[in-house]
């Protein structure tokens, strides 16, 4: 009874455990794969910052050459294709003088052939001319977001000032402009070197939803929905379902101060279940292992704990049938040894008793017999006198 009792209050502490586990782990799983996460995102979008930091100063130390300041056209063209030929980021490279004409426009090797404006004035663009004009204006590099090309293609530009070499104050004598197109984006080798999870991916966006560059995740899977949430700037996580792919998490940060770039995470639900039901595998382990420790722990309690009983009950036994002499042997100095202690002090007490009773049994019986063999003979002279 002892045992069964402890064993089901082990089993209930398995189920409950049980049971908290699969309510709370699967939350709690998620929040330590999201946060893992967000923690490789803030090293990507650090390295993606400082990445464009850098290309920024490559521009800025171009303005700087001479040929540029001042300027010398056939140095400069020089100088140009040998930047481009270099690892950066930029496609092309335009040259524009203080009243905006087109001095110099480079672009990489391999790049398709566009015709460029004679002037920026000219450009369709607005926000480029409003850039142009703020960079001379002010003297310091401004960054653009999203542009276009005639053909519908999007990019990225940097606009830095050139300044003239004479002078105790040096003006802005025009601007470079590079342009970053997502073909050429160097990012993209940044990403394929990163080991992401089987299904998760990752995707470097503007914030107009346009796909700068992707790792693990092509064009075509990208839906509407999941563009919304680049643009999205209320949220910073949500949630994605794709028919092919299933269920995803994603984390959403902006780089820095720089306009274009959205860097989102997609973390597969996949991988949450796989880590969650590797939790409860274990989970499952340890309690298997604890029922069966708990199992061999209630017999071995349940069998020292009912011993005395069953030694007690025998006592009790054995004075109930008139075995006055039986005593239980049982040393512990514990509650149970004091009241086996008691009974056979009780057996023993009823042992005397019954010895004391049959002496005085025996000396009743001694006096009757005395008193009858007494009375024969007092009555044998009688008979005589009468015969």
């Amino acid at each position: 009874m002892i045992f069964s009792q402890f064993f089901v209050l082990v089993l209930t502490f398995a189920a409950a455990v049980c049971l908290i586990a699969y309510v709370y782990l699967k939350n709690a799983v998620t929040q330590i794969v999201i946060s893992n996460n967000e923690k490789a995102l803030d090293y990507i979008v650090d390295n993606i910052g400082e990445a464009y930091r850098v290309q920024l100063s490559h521009l800025e130390k171009l303005a700087r050459l001479h040929g540029i300041s001042p300027y010398d056209r056939k140095t400069a063209v020089k100088i140009i294709r040998d930047f481009l030929a270099l690892e950066t980021v930029y496609g092309t490279i335009h040259f524009y003088g203080r009243n905006g004409d087109l001095l110099i426009a480079e672009q990489r090797e391999g790049f398709p052939v566009y015709h460029s404006d004679k002037n920026f004035n000219q450009r369709p663009d607005s926000n480029f001319r409003l850039m142009a004009q703020r960079v001379f204006a002010g003297g310091k590099p401004e960054f653009s977001s999203t542009l276009f090309t005639r053909i519908n293609t999007h990019y990225y530009t940097f606009v830095v000032p050139v300044f003239s070499a004479h002078g105790s104050k040096p003006a802005v004598t025009g601007v470079l402009s590079g342009g970053i197109f997502p073909s050429v984006h160097s990012f993209d080798k940044f990403l394929n070197g990163l080991i992401l999870s089987t299904n998760n991916f990752i995707v470097i966006s503007d914030a107009d939803g346009h796909v700068i560059s992707s790792n693990n995740i092509s064009n075509r899977e990208i839906n509407p929905q999941l563009r919304a949430f680049f643009v999205t700037k209320e949220s910073s996580s949500g949630k994605w379902t794709s028919t092919v792919r299933g269920d995803y998490f994603l984390i959403k940060k902006q780089v820095g101060q720089v306009p274009m770039s959205v860097v989102t995470l997609g973390v597969s639900a996949s991988v949450v279940n796989m880590m969650y039901w590797g939790f409860m595998k274990y989970i499952f382990v340890v309690l298997s292992l604890g029922l069966v420790a708990g199992l061999i722990a209630s017999i071995l309690i349940a069998n020292r704990l009912a011993k005395p009983f069953r030694l007690m009950a025998e006592g009790v036994h054995q004075l109930s049938i008139g075995n006055f002499a039986h005593r239980i042997e049982y040393k512990s100095k514990n509650e149970v040894g004091l009241v086996i202690r008691l009974l056979n002090a009780l057996a023993e007490r009823l042992q005397k008793g019954r010895y004391l009773g049959n002496l005085w049994g025996d000396e009743s019986e001694i006096r009757r017999l005395l008193a009858k063999e007494k009375s024969r003979l007092s009555e044998g002279p009688e008979k005589e006198r009468v015969e």
